[in-house]
């Protein structure tokens, strides 16, 4: 069957009359607010923010690694829904091969991820959505982006039915009009009111500017830089010309301009030596300086770096690789990141769904419930650090590894080596109640029971102790007096007594 005939049907099937589930007709579906949009706003001194705008905020490198930042956990959501306190993988339908198959939809419509996250940059994606029949069943087959700023939201009723796209050639009217579920038409950060989205890098715009306009952050650097490498020079010269051998009568100007191109190129420079009545020299060469601390200069630019990433709204410790500070403490931030970047997956879904997956399940398989949910990426992200192995620690070199405790006792543990202060303390105010002795270096076997060097050893364990136990302890089998308590370290024989 060619396929015009079966997409006419299958776009012909999907009239509202063939829906049996009713929802009541919003009577706000043609508001629209007159509070103007984000685009064609000028903030302070800045330029008007433009779609133009737009695309060359794109060419800067931190502006480009924010938006892979908040796209990255978005490619790797997990489709699940819940279960008591349990996420399930999978899409919950009233029937099994529904929700298989709207499952497989969303890995075909998601592999198209970067056509779709371009809402993020402009405000909104839209482009053709074109489908194939396989096994008796209409499917997505692949998605084709339009660049936004040749698309545009087609309107009925108040409401988007679909998408105009302009600059298709073979057209009489030089666009094509699509409506869902041929195109889709996704809105990010959509506002009340209006039909496209806010852009995320409105946020970014201010610190943009500063970086990139004409006198910014960044031609200050390259001027500092120009200056420390090559050195400017400020010269006088004579009125006049000078004579020189081969050349003939050269102008002062000229030979001045040529000594700058000399020190610019790193040459060595020479001049004549003339002086004018007074002693004063006529070809003065005075070298630029350069500041002595210049690190202010070099600082500011990766200052606004770090204001594009907040107005990204990329928390400071998501893009930070200290190892310092506590890592349950970075997690709060980052969980933040996730829980805003989880509001336009549920934005995303919902596009999704409304404008393909409903209508394409309607076709298949009749008027069938089914729900896409998405497990949330912050407990995404804990369950990667739980199976990372590190306990949820960064990645990274792993921390030194502290000495096994094999006991709780910290008596027990001090001939270990692996007390902190504090335990250490606590321990040797038991060992003075105890009263006990310790064991000699190499260890001892009591009762049953064997005790390393230095460790040790309770009263009513040593009145267990055979004779020829208490003869191989010796001397050290005599219990410590009140006033102080015998250390033995496992190293040594000597001993050291604290009182």
């Amino acid at each position: 069957m060619p396929q015009h005939t079966w997409m006419r049907r299958f776009l012909a099937r999907l009239k509202p009359g063939r829906d049996t589930t009713r929802t009541e007709r919003p009577r706000m579906r043609s508001y629209r607010t007159h509070h103007g949009h984000v685009w064609g706003r000028q903030p302070r001194d800045l330029p008007t923010f433009t779609l133009g705008i737009a695309e060359m905020m794109l060419m800067d490198p931190a502006v480009r690694l924010g938006l892979q930042m908040r796209a990255a956990p978005v490619c790797s959501v997990e489709f699940a829904y819940q279960e008591g306190s349990d996420w399930v993988p999978g899409v919950r339908a009233d029937r099994d091969d529904v929700a298989a198959f709207v499952r497989a939809q969303l890995r075909t419509l998601w592999s198209y991820s970067d056509a779709l996250l371009v809402a993020q940059i402009f405000g909104w994606s839209a482009g053709e959505v074109v489908y194939r029949l396989r096994d008796g069943r209409i499917e997505v087959a692949e998605l084709l982006p339009a660049h936004t700023i040749d698309t545009r939201a087609l309107l009925r009723d108040g409401q988007v039915v679909g998408v105009r796209v302009a600059n298709v050639k073979g057209e009489p009217d030089g666009h094509l009009d699509l409506h869902f579920p041929k195109c889709w038409f996704h809105v990010y950060d959509r506002q009340p009111g209006h039909v496209y989205g806010m852009p995320v890098l409105i946020g970014a715009f201010s610190p943009w500017w500063d970086k990139w306009m004409h006198g910014g952050a960044l031609d200050v650097r390259r001027l500092f830089m120009h200056k420390d490498a090559y050195g400017g020079v400020d010269i006088t010269y004579p009125d006049g010309t000078v004579y020189i051998e081969g050349k003939g009568e050269v102008p002062s100007r000229d030979i001045a301009r040529e000594l700058a191109e000399q020190i610019v190129a790193g040459g060595v420079t020479a001049r004549p030596a003339a002086y004018d009545e007074h002693g004063n020299e006529l070809w003065k060469l005075t070298r630029a300086t350069v500041p002595n601390k210049p690190e202010h200069i070099l600082q500011y630019p990766r200052d606004l770096d770090v204001e594009i990433w907040r107005g990204l709204g990329i928390p400071d410790e998501v893009l930070s690789s200290e190892s310092t500070g506590a890592w349950a403490g970075k997690r709060v931030p980052m969980a933040a990141f996730l829980n805003g970047l989880d509001l336009w997956v549920t934005s995303l879904i919902r596009d999704l769904v409304r404008q393909i997956l409903r209508p394409l399940v309607r076709m298949n398989f009749g008027d069938v419930w089914f729900e896409v949910t998405h497990k949330p990426l912050a407990e995404q992200g804990m369950e990667q650090q739980g199976e990372s192995g590190n306990g949820g620690q960064p990645a990274g070199p792993a921390p030194p590894t502290p000495a096994a405790r094999m006991s709780l006792d910290p008596v027990e543990a001090v001939g270990r080596g692996v007390l902190s202060a504090a335990e250490l303390v606590k321990a040797a105010w038991k060992a003075l109640r105890m009263g006990g002795a310790r064991a000699p270096k190499g260890g001892i076997t009591i009762g049953g029971k064997h005790f390393r060097g230095g460790q040790f050893i309770p009263e009513d364990v040593l009145a267990q102790a055979t004779e020829e136990e208490k003869s191989a302890l010796g001397s050290s089998s005599a219990p410590t007096s009140r006033r102080g308590a015998g250390f033995a370290s496992p190293n040594t024989q000597e001993d050291m007594a604290f009182s």
